[in-house]
């Protein structure tokens, strides 16, 4: 009898077995250390990247490799004067909606706006199309760049401020025509000017020079659109960067002075 009850134990067993065998790959399981998921394949889709968003290269072993140069760090004073930094605010905003009006009235009498004889608000408004065709003008693309690139006080009483601080501090031991500063981070340096090239290295803030017999900007290809080049002088020869990311000094810069409680535009040049 006994051997009747462990043969059909035995029976339960083997049968219980198979069914399961039969059975495992429908049932549910939960990864473990050693399971592969779908998240862990190496075909599996990773997060779509930000468009305009650099790669993070900072794990690559063929990594571009910094500038090492001199670095002009972006300046910018504007909160030392709360009476200055709203009346910028409000500037900023007049450019953005190209207000003419606003403009008129914090320019100054005698702004200088040339290297010339002529000075003055009449001369001004012509010179920059205002009075024919404001839409069109450059100034608010020009003084937009400007008002964006911070600046520093001219005086201790903090009633003068010029801009931008690639010309307000740019450190006299360089040459302001022969150099050019970036005025940001991860500015690649191409060793063409196509942005398809090969980056040799990358600017971050840095001083740099101009490659000799070479204009600062000169016409070039991206993947988008036709793009100005500015062609640098590096220890391994040279190099060419996008040329809305590098300023020379000497570019427009502007100077604001508070004239019996409002602010004024007293010039705004370039070149030397």
């Amino acid at each position: 009898m006994k051997y009747r009850y462990l043969i059909t134990a035995l029976l339960i067993f083997f049968i219980s077995g198979s069914v399961f065998m039969v059975l495992r790959d429908y049932l549910p399981r939960t990864p473990g250390n050693n399971v592969t998921t779908l998240d862990d394949r190496k075909d599996s889709p990773r997060p779509a990247q930000k468009a305009g968003a650099r790669a993070d290269n900072s794990a690559r072993k063929d990594q571009i490799e910094a500038y090492d140069g001199p670095r002009l760090a972006p300046v910018d004073e504007a909160d030392q004067n709360p009476d200055f930094r709203q009346f910028r605010d409000r500037l900023i905003t007049a450019v953005n909606k190209q207000d003419v009006g606003f403009l008129k009235q914090h320019v100054h009498a005698n702004i200088k706006y040339s290297f010339g004889a002529t000075d003055g608000m009449t001369g001004f408004l012509e010179f920059w199309q205002l009075d024919a065709d404001p839409e069109k003008s450059e100034i608010w693309t020009e003084l937009g760049k400007v008002l964006a690139l911070g600046g520093a006080f001219y005086n201790q009483e903090k009633s003068s401020f010029i801009a931008p601080y690639v010309f307000s501090r740019f450190p006299d031991e360089y040459d302001a025509f022969l150099h050019v500063a970036a005025v940001t981070d991860n500015v690649d340096v191409y060793a063409e000017p196509d942005e398809s090239s090969s980056v040799i290295t990358r600017l971050n803030h840095n001083i740099v020079k101009v490659y000799p017999g070479e204009t600062q900007e000169f016409a070039g290809q991206t993947s988008h659109e036709e793009t100005k080049w500015t062609k640098i002088e590096l220890p391994s020869g040279y190099g060419f960067v996008n040329a809305e990311y590098v300023r020379s000094p000497i570019d427009y810069r502007a100077m604001f002075t508070n004239k019996d409680g409002v602010w004024k535009m007293t010039f705004f040049v370039a070149g030397d």
